[in-house]
């Protein structure tokens, strides 16, 4: 098939990287894949040595009327590659603004329309964007939390298939020998309520038991500087590293110096919950102890792990979790045991495949 993909998220983040991953792993499979990246930072640009599929990145232009010069630039261009290449279908890699122009436009040339959703993108589209992605032949959510999100905001749930995230097994494999000690990796945006000043209180109380511990903090946001200010305060600076956005590579290397992997965001008024983390699956293909709330779709994350859940205000019952976590990590004996319920990418497209045969050649 030759496949016109569309995202408005190409950096080093969940979604970013599974939009790569995805059309990687189409191209694998011999598909065509032209990806349209309607996203200004570019952070993904260069990162990987060989793509089996094409790229071209455009500036990120919300779908409104104060943009709609901008807009119409956009889709002039769309419409443009459309009637050049021949497309087969049209696929977007999020439910954002970029495949919601795109579905509209495709559906408009004729073309067949799938869209990824993850669930948290539906929080800030308009009722017109919503209307294009309802119109769309497939929707593709990507943990059943997702299709819950998306069967409330009254999409056809005759027309959705759950597809399962992968990772990729060249980076993210089985650690043998690890450091000694307890060492805990979060991999979050740093915004409130992201659960890392909680993992500091946690990270006190496996101190006081005598563990030699640590924990890596991955990620931006607004709270950087407030949280690194308090591991300050609280005697935890030593102990705690704060390291930014990285490459898969570089994330599968850290995880080594690591025993598990903790996610605890905890419900803010107003912001919706975490939709997934592809992080704590890879950490598990890694090997890691997962732990994690049910915020969200990391209930989909969690099962996939085979991670231990938690509550996310009792700081005592989270460290005696982590500490099962470890012991749990440190007595397996097949490494395949670790895995859960993870697939790869290459099974993650192939399922997808299958749904998107069905919408082009029915």
């Amino acid at each position: 098939m030759r496949i016109l993909a569309l995202t408005s998220n190409y950096r080093l983040s969940g979604q970013g990287l599974a939009a790569h991953y995805i059309c990687e792993a189409l191209a694998k499979r011999g598909h065509d894949i032209r990806l349209q990246v309607f996203d200004s930072t570019q952070e993904l640009k260069g990162r990987f040595k060989r793509t089996g599929y094409k790229v071209d990145i455009r500036p990120s232009v919300p779908l409104m009327i104060s943009t709609g010069v901008h807009v119409l630039k956009q889709v002039l261009y769309l419409l443009n590659l459309h009637r050049a290449r021949g497309f087969d279908l049209a696929l977007g890699l999020d439910a954002n603004d970029a495949a919601a122009m795109g579905a509209a436009f495709a559906k408009e040339a004729g073309l067949p329309v799938a869209i990824v959703g993850w669930g948290n993108e539906l929080k800030g589209l308009g009722r017109g964007e919503l209307g294009f992605l309802r119109n769309s032949d497939l929707l593709l959510p990507m943990s059943r939390w997702a299709k819950e999100m998306f069967v409330e905001a009254d999409f056809d749930e005759e027309r959705m298939k759950v597809i399962v995230p992968g990772i990729d097994p060249d980076i993210f494999r089985p650690i043998g020998t690890r450091k000694k000690g307890l060492g805990i990796i979060t991999i979050t945006d740093l915004v409130k309520g992201c659960g890392v000043d909680q993992l500091m209180k946690v990270l006190k109380l496996l101190l006081n038991r005598g563990h030699d511990s640590w924990l890596t903090v991955v990620g931006e946001g607004k709270e950087r500087r407030s949280l690194k200010a308090r591991a300050k305060k609280t005697l935890l600076d030593r102990s705690t590293k704060f390291v930014g956005h990285i490459s898969p590579r570089k994330l599968a290397e850290l995880m080594k110096d690591h025993h598990v992997m903790a996610l605890i965001p905890r419900t803010i008024r107003g912001r919706p919950p975490r939709d997934f983390s592809l992080a704590m699956i890879e950490a598990a293909a890694a090997g890691l102890g997962i732990v994690g709330t049910e915020s969200g779709g990391l209930v989909d994350s969690l099962r996939f792990s085979s991670g231990l859940k938690v509550p996310a205000e009792s700081s005592e019952r989270i460290a005696r979790t982590i500490e099962k976590a470890a012991l749990k990590a440190s007595m397996v004996g097949d490494p395949e045991e670790t895995r859960g319920r993870i697939q790869t990418w290459e099974e993650t497209a192939l399922d997808m495949e299958m749904a998107l045969e069905d919408i082009v050649y029915e």
